[in-house]
């Protein structure tokens, strides 16, 4: 069971995930999605920067919001210390606001080992591609 969210108590929450590296295969795709629905994608591949936007309608948020408070999402670390040159990572960022609440990066590969981290990363290529309509993050703006 994942430590407690304090993600309820949180009352302008911005989840932010990220994956990739910039000049490496797909690129760097950031995923934020705040408390209201606002979601923004921002893919940086190459030197090219392309940003996406979008509303997820109230089931879609609280689908999102509920899979990050079960997760812990403000709570999860990994509990490795080094990585694989040129392994992937996940990046999570947690606002409260502008205030960090909690930052963290976690080898991508722990999605095998980790259902926490899983579920997390089934949420971001849900709402990815979904903001995207399909070019990110497997479709044809990855590669």
């Amino acid at each position: 069971m994942p430590p407690s969210s304090r993600m309820a108590d949180l009352a302008d929450w911005t989840v932010e995930l990220t994956t990739g590296t910039e000049h490496f295969e797909a690129g760097e795709i950031a995923l934020r999605v705040r408390h209201g629905g606002s979601v923004e994608v921002d893919h940086r591949r190459a030197g090219d920067h392309r940003r996406y936007t979008g509303l997820l309608d109230a089931d879609e948020l609280a689908r999102f919001a509920e899979a990050m408070r079960e997760t812990g999402i403000d709570t999860l670390v990994s509990t490795r210390t080094e990585w694989a040159t040129g392994e992937d990572t996940l990046r999570v960022e947690v606002r409260d606001g502008d205030a960090p609440v909690h930052r963290a990066e976690i080898p991508a590969g722990e999605r095998f080992d980790d259902e926490r981290v899983g579920r997390v990363l089934r949420a971001y290529d849900e709402v990815v591609e979904r903001v995207t309509e399909g070019r990110l993050p497997y479709g044809p703006a990855a590669y």
